[in-house]
């Protein structure tokens, strides 16, 4: 026949890894990023030592690096099983530009911004998070208010 007798397709596990640092070394695609940067390394590991504080934030500068920082928390937080994320951008610009960076550095993401979703199995089934800017988040009708009732609005 055809020669795909015992031929088995298993499907990819969920990764269990929760340090970022080690999230980052076993993505197999980081398009041009080679390493990550020391400032980065540092930032991850404090948040890592940090991580059940509410509210934290990561400081970086200008072209330091934050976006890839922010993923690599986002996708920590997913495998650690919390629940949905969310990654949160000032503009509909950044948010693709976010969903980019992920996509090249294989960081399974979903994506909402100007009305649209990208991938967004992807948030629905907790496998990665979502990218999305402050207007869908921060007014009374959000779509990720846990009050949002699917049935009084369309999504």
């Amino acid at each position: 026949m055809g020669g795909l007798e015992g031929f088995s397709v298993t499907p990819r596990k969920r990764s269990t890894a929760v340090d970022p640092i080690q999230i980052f070394n076993s993505l197999t695609m980081r398009g041009t990023i080679k390493d990550i940067w020391g400032s980065q390394k540092d930032a991850l590991r404090e948040w890592q030592e940090n991580r059940k504080q509410p509210d934290t934030q990561f400081e970086m500068t200008t072209g330091g690096g934050k976006t890839l920082v922010g993923l690599l928390a986002a996708q920590s937080l997913v495998n650690e099983g919390i629940g949905k994320v969310i990654f949160v951008c000032p503009t509909n610009q950044l948010v693709e530009q976010a969903s980019r960076r992920a996509a090249e550095c294989s960081i399974p993401v979903a994506a909402y911004g100007d009305g649209k979703w990208t991938h967004r199995e992807i948030y629905d089934e907790a496998r990665g998070c979502c990218i999305t800017n402050y207007a869908a988040v921060f007014h009374p009708w959000s779509k990720f208010s846990p009050d949002y009732s699917r049935s009084s609005r369309q999504c």
